[in-house]
């Protein structure tokens, strides 16, 4: 086709079809442009059509490989911002001394189950 419409216009017509078809599959960007004329000349450089087909394939990849790195990348922050508050909560706790009520003997403080009544229960058992 190149020899027919020239390359120059040959690179133009199928960047018009390669975008055109990411346009239909709902992933149309700038790097598809931009790509599509790299693909384009290296096609007429090297004349076979395994060269752009090895390149997009690559060019997939790598994308794939940052969408991975960027999905671990989020998780990681989202755990680490969860153990951060649940930290925090139990630091707020601790301060408000929640479980902790003074005993009538000598100020000392007693445990939750004992405050509940059921301290005296755990030798029984």
């Amino acid at each position: 086709m190149a020899s027919w419409i020239g390359a120059r216009w040959c690179i133009v017509l199928n960047a018009l079809v390669f975008v055109g078809l990411h346009f239909l599959y709902g992933n149309l960007g700038l790097v598809h442009l931009v790509g599509t004329f790299f693909l384009s000349w290296s096609f007429l450089k090297s004349e076979t059509l395994l060269v752009p087909i090895a390149l997009h394939a690559m060019m997939n990849f790598c994308y794939a490989l940052f969408l991975v790195v960027c999905y671990f990348c989020w998780v990681h922050s989202a755990v680490a911002t969860s153990n951060t508050k649940t930290q925090r909560g139990a630091e707020n706790a601790e301060k408000k001394n929640w479980n902790k009520k003074p005993s009538p003997s000598g100020g000392k403080t007693r445990q939750a189950s004992e405050v509940r009544g059921i301290g005296h229960l755990h030798g029984a058992i």
